[in-house]
This record gives C-alpha cells, structure tokens and sequence, in this order.
C-alpha cells in the first residue's frame, strides 16, 4: 500500500510536470481545475462539503472551500510514509511527531 501510494504519488507529479513543459502551460490550470471542479461536485453532492467548524451563512461557504482546496492539494502531492500508517503504527506516530507533519506540510 505504501508503494501504491507513493507510485501515485509520483505519476501525479511527473504529469503536471509534462504538463508544465509543453508550449501551453494552461493545460495544468486547466487539467488541475478540471479535477478540482469534480472533486468539489463529488463533496457537494455527498453533502460533505461545509468545514466541521460551527460556521453559518456566506462564512461556511468559503471557509469550506478553501479548506476542500487546500487538503486536497497538499494531499495529492505529498506523501507522508507515518500519516499514511498512523491508525497500524500508533505507537510510532507520538504527538511531537503528528506536530511537526502539520507544521512542515
């Protein structure tokens, strides 16, 4: 499992990168709007697209969003060996350790 994510990982990367090297570089924001868009559908449509946090209104809306973008993002171009098998090796991941992979992602 750990090599399926990071091959994915790296298939990710490698690809906005040839995206990247082609004459039109608005293939990657249009590539990565694409996904981003049906990711956001996808959350809409199960209903879990608002943040946890007791937001109402217009507030919800945004703070949501920009927490949607921005762990998707992270989470698609980072890998984290210890997040990744935090519930098998809880013992490893202490809370120094969770602290120091929020603070450096």
């Amino acid at each position: 499992m750990t090599l399926m994510s990071a091959l994915h990982n790296v298939s990710r990367s490698m690809g906005v990168a040839l995206l990247l090297t082609n004459d039109d570089q608005r293939l990657v924001v249009i590539f990565v709007s694409f996904e981003m868009t049906i990711y956001m559908l996808y959350k809409v449509i199960r209903g879990e697209f608002y943040y946890f946090a007791p937001i109402d209104g217009f507030h919800a809306v945004v703070v949501g969003f920009w927490t949607r973008v921005l762990v998707k993002i992270v989470t698609d171009f980072r890998y984290d060996a210890d997040a990744a098998h935090q519930k098998k090796n809880e013992k490893k991941c202490d809370r120094a350790n969770a602290t120091d992979n929020f603070f450096l992602a």
